[in-house]
Order: C-alpha cells, then structure tokens, then sequence
C-alpha cells in the first residue's frame, strides 16, 4: 500500500466532511450541521498543520543556527565557548523525518540558554548586540507558529 502523508488524509476527510457529510444532512438539522462543518474545520486546521510543522521546525533550527553563527565572536572567549557548546546541541540532533520533536526540543533548549547567557551577560559589553539577535530569533518563532496556522498577514 502507498504512503499517503498524514496532511493529505486530513485533508481530503475535512473536503469529503464539508462537501459531502454537510450536504447529506437535513436542512432541518441546523446544529446538526453546523457542529460538522466546525469538525470539517479542524480537521482543515489539523492538515495544515501537520503539513508545515517538520517544515517550521527544521526553518527555525535554521535560523538558530545562522544567529549562532553571527555570535560567533561576540563577547569575548567566554561567549565564544558557550556558542559552540549550543551548536553542538543543536547539531546533535539529526533533522530526518520523523525526528521533528527531537529536533524542536533542542532548538526550544537553546534559545532557553541563549536568552539566560544574555540575561547573565556571557557576552559582556557586546550584551546589547547579542540581545537583539535572540529578540529576532523570538520573532521568527513567532512568525513560524503563525504561518503554521495559517495566520501570514
């Protein structure tokens, strides 16, 4: 049997639900009707998010990973340690399918540390500099999660 990706399931059940469920039910069936086409609507919601999830996540290693290289150099021998010991995490996890919350753990992790060594001035007079790059990477997270649900505007 092919493998159909779990997105294109939900999928075509949330088309077959609002193009065929809604219709074969009364038109006397109002709620009815209505709590189906919310279910359609998740199962919308769901496929779209599984579709792009692996994708987001492997985007925001990414991003995590070219910050990095940016603070390479900042802050001193101090910073310069604490980077290479956070890309090393991050690149322990190999990013394959089917590893996405393997991978997701170790990104969350890392900005974790990221934003403490920043808070705890690991990159000493260049603080402010390595402060704006984390407020970025927090950006892009947040612009990742909303893409994944469909909110791009």
């Amino acid at each position: 049997m092919p493998y159909v990706p779990p997105s294109t399931v939900l999928g075509r059940l949330s088309e077959f639900t609002a193009d065929t469920v809604v219709d074969a039910i009364g038109e006397e069936s109002t709620f009815v009707r209505a709590q189906v086409g919310s279910m359609s609507s998740t199962l919308g919601f769901l496929a779209r998010e599984v579709e792009h999830r692996d994708e987001s996540i492997l985007e925001r290693r990414r991003a995590l990973l070219d910050a990095l290289d940016e603070l390479e150099g900042v802050g001193g021998a101090a910073a310069d340690a604490f980077v290479a010991d956070q890309r090393e995490r991050v690149e322990a996890v190999e990013p394959v399918i089917g590893n996405a919350d393997d991978v997701e753990t170790a990104v969350r992790e890392t900005l974790g540390e990221l934003q403490r060594a920043v808070d705890d001035g690991t990159f000493g007079a260049e603080t402010p500099e390595a402060r704006a790059r984390l407020y970025e990477l927090f950006e892009h997270r947040v612009e990742s999660q909303l893409h994944v649900l469909g909110r791009t505007e």
